[in-house]
């Protein structure tokens, strides 16, 4: 089990502030350890750490689709190109 502050090493992050983020907004599964505290104590599980970067990694961009020029008609003038 990994720690807020581990996570964010891992990721290159500066503060825990976007992993406390994720784990708040329920992108990132985490279990709180610290028992009638106010403060959080979170700890991530490295399958979960290992299951968010996949579902985060960027997509191959979208194939180029292939465009065709608009073919000209005889004797019509085109007041808009």
């Amino acid at each position: 089990m990994l720690t807020t502050r581990q996570v964010a090493t891992r990721l290159g992050l500066k503060t825990v502030d976007a992993v406390t983020a994720w784990i708040n907004q329920g992108h990132l599964p985490a279990v709180n350890v610290s028992a009638g505290t106010l403060r959080s104590n979170w700890r991530i599980a490295e399958t979960d750490l290992q299951a968010f970067i996949e579902s985060r990694r960027s997509k191959p961009p979208a194939q180029k689709v292939k465009r065709y020029k608009r073919q000209q008609m005889p004797g019509v003038i085109e007041f808009f190109k």
